[in-house]
């Protein structure tokens, strides 16, 4: 989603306070609208044994099971989501399904909150927290009560060619052969 520059015309009969409080909000809200305020929209991420993307759904964050790496010959779409307590879910893949759901897309203090993390190792959801370490690496972290545990995910290129295959690259590793240290 791009945001585009609005013009503000202030009508010349406002008294002057008035138009520059309105050329005040103007200004705020095209400096917050400009920024990199989305940092973590149409990402990709590389998790422990998948691929997540992470986009915008329904005015909230949500990552979804893009790719799990498996063993020579297994098809990815077999592996199913077994584990879900509902039964009518046991049957799905886990390809497609929603990891991280509902998620706040202004962070606070850095953190984006108020979200899920769904773990289909053991069919349960989690009050959820993203953080950016750095531009290569996400920290997500489930969380019971106070107490919670998490993982780093590191940031991924995906080009999709014409024929609809993809390819995967580190960015950091791409950042390196860059020079970009």
């Amino acid at each position: 989603m791009t945001w585009q520059r609005s013009v503000v015309q202030v009508h010349s009969g406002l008294p002057t306070f008035m138009k520059k409080f309105l050329l005040i909000v103007a200004f705020c809200s095209f400096a917050v609208f400009s920024s990199e305020k989305y940092p973590l929209i149409d990402t990709y991420w590389l998790a422990e044994d998948s691929i997540i993307s992470i986009r915008e759904c329904d005015a909230r964050l949500c990552g979804v099971m893009e790719h799990i790496y498996t063993e020579d010959g297994e098809d990815p779409l077999t592996i199913l989501d077994t584990n879900n307590p509902e039964e009518a879910l046991k049957t799905r893949p886990l390809i497609g399904i929603k990891l991280l759901d509902s998620f706040n897309p202004f962070p606070k203090k850095g953190i984006y909150k108020d979200g899920l993390i769904y773990d289909p190792r053991s069919g349960k959801s989690y009050k959820g927290k993203l953080s950016l370490i750095d531009k290569f690496t996400l920290k997500v972290e489930g969380c019971i009560a106070f107490l919670c545990q998490g993982v780093q995910w590191d940031a991924l290129e995906v080009k999709v060619f014409p024929d609809g295959s993809r390819s995967a690259t580190l960015l950091r590793d791409k950042d390196k052969n860059n020079g970009n240290s």
